[in-house]
């Protein structure tokens, strides 16, 4: 919501679906914006942050709602590499101390070998599992570039 603040927006979901009030709402979601380096930009509206910021914000957002799943759809497309980072360290606190999984699409193995304890290929109609530490990057990658994909670094670079 572009008309109110970062604090507002990310304490959003508390209010309405569970009834906490604004202030309450404010304090539990504080450590939530420290953990994201948003704290000190609380106040500002979404116009006045970088897209990064806005980025996580969204995510910070949908963390303060204590999830027990979280689908993420190429999680560091356009982020810088400080900031996916930190980003990866803060899903992984909250899949240690609150329990929350996430589902991670991607066609990047980097981003497959952060975030992967196992991995599930879907290819021509196919679903393939394995265990994260058996899944072959290269061979991935050379079989996504046979069938014309460019991975994500490559088609920027162009």
């Amino acid at each position: 919501m572009s008309n109110v603040t970062v604090l507002d927006n990310v304490s959003l979901g508390l209010q309405y679906h569970d009834e906490i009030d604004r202030e309450e709402a404010h304090e539990q979601v504080a450590d939530l914006l420290r953990q994201f380096e948003l704290y000190e930009d609380r106040f500002l509206r979404p116009a006045q942050l970088t897209f990064e910021q806005r980025r996580l914000a969204v995510y910070a957002r949908e963390l303060a709602k204590k999830p027990q799943l979280i689908l993420l759809e190429h999680p560091s497309l356009d982020l810088g590499e400080r900031v996916y980072g930190l980003l990866l360290e803060v899903f992984k606190t909250c899949s240690i101390e609150d329990g929350c999984a996430f589902l991670v699409s991607s066609i990047k193995p980097e981003v497959v070998k952060q975030w992967g304890e196992w991995v599930l290929i879907f290819d021509k109609g196919r679903c393939e599992h394995l265990e994260g530490d058996q899944f072959d990057h290269a061979g991935y990658r050379t079989l996504m570039r046979g069938r014309g994909v460019q991975l994500s670094r490559e088609w920027r670079d162009q």
